[in-house]
Order: structure tokens, then sequence, then C-alpha cells
């Protein structure tokens, strides 16, 4: 496989683009990666973006697609219930069994 070699744009010289590809793949966040050569958070996320576009190999943030679960409380009968989402308020057995049947049809 070929080596896919960064192109230096006027907004990011060759060294610093090298360098953001560094930081990143080590870990650093966005901001963190800005702050240390000179770039916002949003700009960093915006080249990270155009690398990968190119076929450049950057470390993903996220370990798992699994959204985060919050406990919320049920809207029919009040009990805690595991919540992807906000629009996620209502438990297993109410769907099931409660008078959102009609709804699910």
């Amino acid at each position: 496989m070929p080596q896919i070699t960064i192109a230096s744009t006027p907004g990011w010289p060759l060294e610093t683009a090298e360098a953001l590809v560094q930081l990143w793949n080590q870990g650093l966040t966005a901001p963190e990666v800005g702050a240390r050569i000179g770039k916002t958070a949003r700009a960093v996320e915006c080249k990270v973006h155009k690398l990968r576009a190119a076929g450049h190999a950057l470390t993903p943030r996220r370990a798992t697609d699994e959204p985060a679960r919050v406990s919320r409380r049920c809207l029919y009968c009040g009990e805690d219930v595991p919540s992807s989402h906000p629009g996620n308020r209502l438990c297993p057995g109410c769907l099931i069994n409660g008078p959102f049947t009609s709804a699910l049809l």
C-alpha cells in the first residue's frame, strides 16, 4: 500500500499538519491539540475530517458506538428506566402493556 502524504496548504503548513496527526493519534482532544499547535478546536476537527477523507489513519475518539444510558423516570408508571436519549421516557412494560400499544401498530 502506498504511503499517503500530507499536502501543505496555506493555512496548514506541512509541519503543523504532521504535528496534528501525531498529537491526535496520541489521544489528545481537539482543544488540547489546537492549544499545542496554535489552532482552534474547530479548525483541528475540520482538518481531521479532511485528513480522514483523504485516507489517513487517525484514531477514532469513541471507544464504542453504544450511546450512554441515563436513568430517567417513566412518564406513565414513574419507575426508573435506562434511557439512551431524552425522548425515550417509557419503560418496556408500559410500552408493551400500557395504553401506548396502539401507537406501535
